[in-house]
């Protein structure tokens, strides 16, 4: 279970991966405008097959090309088709938690039902995420169009061209008359105004025919409901365009954010210890090294950016040791830091013992009551053992 869902829970990927690629939409052909008939006298005009709906063309779409070698191989999952396979295990774990719920040896604080509860959430959260995101990006595609706007669509299509279909045409000529064909209704619909329509229909009706004003309003029907397709696309294209506006003003104000805090916390965290992060005066070579560190660190932290302007990047290898001498460096440097401030303490332990010595020792020539030592003097080694003896 957890490995069918493993593709909506990475998170570097998912939401751009689920969402690329478009399942396909079903479009059928568009009749072109049909040649009217030549006319025979016949005793029985022949009735017409089924009418079939037809969508509205899309305006500069190319014809698919037809393979010529060997069959194209399987098609990746959608995004879309990924998405409802994962909304069915949802169902599916759903299902086994009632299941655990019902069962009498189950108490209803048992852990894996409390597990499974928590597994569902999470899911149904994600799931949630992952279909807002496609929606936006291919809203055409998604179930609530399909259901809302297609299928109606569809469906007064199928309904208007069967109703038209069923009216006759009558042939003065020959006087004879046939049934109204899907192809003619449709050039109909196709025309481009209001006019124009109605025109085309009163060529096979007759000006004044009745069948004129009852095709035209099966014609209103259609693009009313294609209308409503249309807008409802539109809307969540420009609804897609100011969502992905507001995402980017987001990304770069967490970023302006993220980089402030990160100044910040370095800056107090140098201040806060400047004897390890701040030059020290007469340091040379140890000023040298801390500007060493800083800069391999920096370029690091940029993705391998040249030291100076117009350098060499960082190859890929040197990257790579880059990032594992930064990692054991930052790693041993709170033990270094610690016997650093231990020694510092220790040396100020002797100064002070030392002074305390100086201050106590005998002028010279002098000597205390009982003391036969080294006298205080330019004996420079007796006082060096004295300051060892007290170092231990």
């Amino acid at each position: 279970m957890s490995d069918a869902f493993s593709s909506l829970d990475k998170r570097g990927g998912d939401l751009e991966s689920i969402a690329t690629a478009r399942p396909p939409v079903s479009k059928p052909k568009v009749p072109t405008r049909a040649k009217e008939p030549e006319q025979k006298p016949v005793e029985k005009a022949a009735e017409p097959e089924a009418a079939k709906p037809v969508e509205p063309p899309k305006p500069t779409e190319p014809a698919a090309a037809k393979p010529t070698e060997a069959a194209p191989a399987e098609k990746p999952r959608t995004g879309w088709q990924r998405y409802h396979e994962a909304e069915k295990q949802i169902k599916e774990l759903n299902s086994k938690l009632a299941a655990k719920e019902q069962a009498a040896a189950v108490p209803s604080d048992h852990p894996d039902i409390a597990r499974l509860r928590t597994e569902i959430q999470k899911r149904e959260e994600r799931l949630a995420e992952v279909e807002n995101h496609l929606r936006y990006r291919d809203y055409e595609a998604s179930t609530e169009y399909q259901e809302q706007y297609h299928k109606p669509y569809m469906q007064t299509a199928t309904e208007a061209t069967q109703r038209a279909t069923q009216l006759k045409v009558m042939n003065a000529a020959y006087g004879t008359t046939r049934a109204l064909t899907p192809e003619e209704f449709w050039s109909i619909v196709h025309t481009n105004d209001a006019d124009s329509a109605i025109n085309a229909a009163e060529a096979i009706f007759g000006e004044g025919s009745a069948k004129v004003n009852f095709l035209i309003e099966r014609r209103n029907e259609i693009l009313l409901a294609h209308q409503r397709a249309e807008g409802a696309k539109a809307t969540f294209k420009k609804e897609g365009a100011e969502r992905a506006r507001q995402q980017q003003e987001n990304f770069q104000r967490q970023g302006m954010e993220r980089s402030a805090m990160f100044k910040k916390l370095m800056s107090d965290g140098i201040e806060k210890d400047p004897a390890l992060y701040k030059p020290e005066e007469g340091d040379a070579e140890g000023n040298a090294l801390l500007e060493k560190g800083f800069s391999l660190v920096d370029r690091v932290f940029s993705g391998g950016a040249p030291a100076q302007e117009g350098g060499t990047p960082m190859s890929p290898e040197e990257m790579i040791a880059a990032h594992a001498e930064i990692r054991n460096k930052a790693a041993a440097f709170p033990r270094i830091a610690h016997k650093y401030k231990t020694a510092v303490a220790r040396i100020a332990e002797l100064e002070k013992a030392l002074d305390e010595y100086e201050a106590s020792a005998p002028a010279k020539g002098e000597a205390t009551s009982g003391d036969k030592g080294p006298q205080r003097g330019d004996d420079m080694e007796s006082l060096l053992s004295g300051l060892d003896r007290i170092g231990r």
